[in-house]
């Protein structure tokens, strides 16, 4: 089983407890934190390891995209996860006007054997 910090899920400060300390967040919710935190990140951007994060400046953030190639992009990155076994579903919507890609819902497969759920991406 892992555990992380817990993270504010709008802020992405330090979550505090009501007495003031820090949170700890367990598996599942850590491996939906794990999940945010890895798509939120450009890879290059973290100084410990440049090939962390989504390549956004080299395969998303193009003149023109497609919902299936995207959806790969990011497929790959959460797999790279080492608790994520196998991606079950992901919805996914683009807006070609807005130029936007929107993960709506990910259902993924984790070591414990629990699905985890995460959406709004």
């Amino acid at each position: 089983m892992s555990f992380n910090l817990g993270l504010d899920t709008n802020t992405r400060d330090l979550k505090l407890t009501p007495g003031k300390n820090l949170s700890i967040v367990e598996s599942p919710e850590n491996v939906a934190q794990q999940i945010e935190c890895r798509l939120e990140t450009f890879r290059g951007e973290w100084f410990l390891d440049n090939t962390l994060g989504v390549p956004f400046f080299a395969q998303v953030l193009l003149k023109t995209n497609d919902k299936a190639r995207l959806g790969a992009v990011f497929k790959a990155e959460i797999l790279k996860l080492s608790e994520v076994i196998r991606i079950e579903q992901l919805e996914s919507n683009i807006d070609k006007s807005t130029r936007t890609y929107n993960i709506t819902k990910l259902v993924v497969k984790v070591q414990s054997g629990e699905t985890v759920t995460v959406g709004g991406l």
